[in-house]
């Protein structure tokens, strides 16, 4: 759950993007992933991947690695979800962790609402795209990304597949 400016509390999979949080940042992506092979861990009554970076001791380490972390071993939901902030930074209660941007790929390339996706059964707009969709090479579509840029009002979309 995430404490915006105004008070109000929200779930991050209903995080909207342009959504000021409690410390004023801005969130300018969300994202939602195929957990794959991912470990889920406990950490101050947040649900988090393990690989995820927190802040520990005024250093940053992976969640898997903190000493309050609890392990998750039947975790089976198929998602995981994320936002990046206009600081780099999601603070939740007293922990603070590190925004997706930091785990992205160099390759990581935004494209329109309307760029036009080749799947095995059909053309649609990557806005249209959903996780376990086939690429017309085959791959599946593993996480889908909409993001906002500084100076701005679009959406932008990107893709992750397998």
């Amino acid at each position: 759950q995430l404490v915006l400016f105004d008070g109000s509390i929200v779930s991050i999979s209903n995080i909207q993007i342009g959504t000021v949080l409690k410390d004023g940042s801005v969130v300018t992506s969300t994202l939602v992933l195929e957990i794959q092979n991912a470990t889920m861990f406990y950490l101050n009554n947040v649900l988090v991947t393990g690989s995820h970076i927190v802040q520990y001791n005024n250093t940053w380490i992976s969640v898997k690695d903190h000493p309050r972390s609890i392990h998750v071993p039947d975790y089976k939901e198929r998602m995981v979800y994320c936002i990046n902030t206009s600081t780099g930074i999601i603070n939740i209660g007293e922990t603070t962790f590190t925004d997706w941007n930091e785990m992205l790929v160099d390759d990581f390339i935004l494209h329109p609402a309307h760029f036009v996706i080749n799947l095995v059964n059909g053309n649609v707009p990557i806005s249209k795209c959903m996780l376990g969709d086939v690429l017309a090479d085959n791959r599946i579509i593993t996480g889908l990304a909409r993001c906002i840029q500084p100076g701005s009002a679009y959406v932008w979309y990107h893709i992750y597949a397998e």
